[in-house]
């Protein structure tokens, strides 16, 4: 196993401290509401509504844990009548460098394939390409592992603080009225959360959370600088959509008596689907017209359940991407409102 130190310098291993004002026995019951019985982290076991975030366990004042990008270890103690949280995050994983060997052997095993099935001389050229495309993948898989550690630190801290906030911060409105289609369909969610902050550092920290570039993954997968949404704020009027997710919200800012007003509808429907229900309509439409042509009705019958389940899934897919969009936005905005 890699040492520890050598995995700190080159950034794949990250020690952080937090302090809170709440006592130890608070912070580890709400801090066990986000935690799974799981003991694999999955994405199902991170569905729904987003109650549990990591698997793992908290017992004797220390906690063990795995997301989605990494491990976390640490512990907590009571300081000055606060809670002092002491973790140390991993994206280290031995699944991650299981992937990357299977993906490294691969290569090689097309590359030698294609070598002798085709009679073909070995080269330098063809050794150069092959350890090019090895060497190419690991530049690859290290960018990748030290954004999923920078994406969990981002993610931890995010929701010790919307744990640890006083009941009367960050109100959350729920609009129940009035709701648009989508709204009633579960594919729209909005809401309203109010913060004692200044709107011009509400879009500082805002700008410095999100990404414009025209292509955020790309870029954000080589910087140095992390973003975790891609977005913009125009004329109080924002839009903004996770680098991670699928859902996307969009909202306005104002000014309040002396609270900052953040009205959003977290969207999981997305303009992509239209493409894929007219194709799946037009194909299935001539599907039923050859079968009815022909009398098979145990086929008819098939082909309207394949039909029913390519069309209705998509709908429960994009109820879950908005639910996740609201949660995490509400953690978010918050996170922000307490930044320097």
């Amino acid at each position: 196993m890699l040492r520890k130190e050598f995995l700190q310098k080159i950034g794949l291993v990250k020690p952080f401290e937090m302090v809170f004002n709440i006592e130890p026995n608070d912070f580890e019951k709400k801090f066990k509401k986000l935690i799974g019985q799981d003991t694999i982290f999955t994405e199902k076991n991170n569905s729904s509504k987003y109650k549990h975030n990591y698997s793992g366990f908290i017992e004797s004042n220390s906690f063990q844990l795995s997301d989605l990008y990494g491990n976390i270890e640490g512990s907590y103690h009571q300081e000055d009548q606060k809670t002092k949280i002491y973790a140390e995050l991993t994206s280290y994983k031995p699944e991650y460098i299981q992937r990357i060997i299977f993906n490294i052997v691969a290569i090689a095993g097309f590359m030698l394939f294609f070598i002798f099935s085709n009679d073909t001389k070995i080269h330098p050229k063809i050794f150069f390409m092959l350890f090019g495309g090895v060497f190419c993948l690991l530049v690859l898989a290290y960018f990748n592992l030290r954004n999923n550690l920078k994406h969990s630190i981002h993610s931890l801290k995010r929701n010790l603080y919307f744990l640890t906030k006083n009941s009367n911060e960050g109100i959350i409105n729920e609009h129940l009225e009035d709701q648009s289609f989508l709204e009633g369909k579960k594919l729209s969610d909005r809401f309203t959360m109010a913060f004692n902050i200044e709107k011009i550092d509400f879009i500082k920290q805002f700008d410095k959370t999100t990404t414009k570039s025209l292509f955020p993954i790309i870029s954000n997968t080589f910087s140095r600088k992390p973003y975790y949404y891609a977005g913009r704020i125009i004329n109080d009027e924002f839009s903004i959509k996770s680098l991670n997710g699928q859902g996307r919200a969009r909202g306005r800012i104002y000014k309040k008596e002396d609270k900052l007003i953040i009205e959003s509808t977290a969207n999981g429907f997305s303009f992509g689907y239209i493409p894929y229900y007219s194709i799946v309509l037009f194909v299935y439409l001539i599907f039923f017209t050859f079968t009815i042509a022909s009398g098979s009705y145990i086929l008819l019958l098939f082909i309207l359940v394949h039909a029913g389940f390519l069309l209705i899934s998509p709908y429960f897919i994009l109820k879950k991407h908005s639910q996740a969009t609201k949660y995490d936005l509400e953690r978010e905005f918050y996170y922000m409102t307490k930044q320097d």
